[in-house]
């Protein structure tokens, strides 16, 4: 796989953020605060911005986890971002991620 193969890829999953965040938490709308995954959260403290400067874009103001959709799905999943498992991983979000 050429890298600009995969550059172009990446930018297909960041284009798709709702559907796969969606998909990765099991929720049907992202306009409000989440319980982040990544921590014992009692009160949802991790939001997703829809629009703007940072659009696509996750935070958790409890735990600080915070990047893009695939930094996301990468964490959630216990996947390195880097290496075979990422670009498996990208595979994956463009053929079943809702890309």
């Amino acid at each position: 796989m050429t890298n600009l193969l995969i550059k172009e890829m990446i930018q297909m999953i960041k284009n798709s953020f709702q559907n796969i965040y969606e998909q990765e938490l099991g929720v049907s709308s992202l306009n409000k605060n989440i319980s982040c995954p990544f921590h014992e959260d009692k009160k949802p403290s991790m939001r997703i911005a829809l629009s703007g400067k940072y659009q696509g874009r996750f935070k958790c103001f409890s735990c600080g986890a915070s990047g893009d959709v695939i930094d996301f799905v990468a964490k959630n999943r216990g996947i390195a971002v880097h290496g075979i498992e990422f670009t498996t991983l990208i595979k994956e979000l463009t053929t079943h991620g809702g890309v």
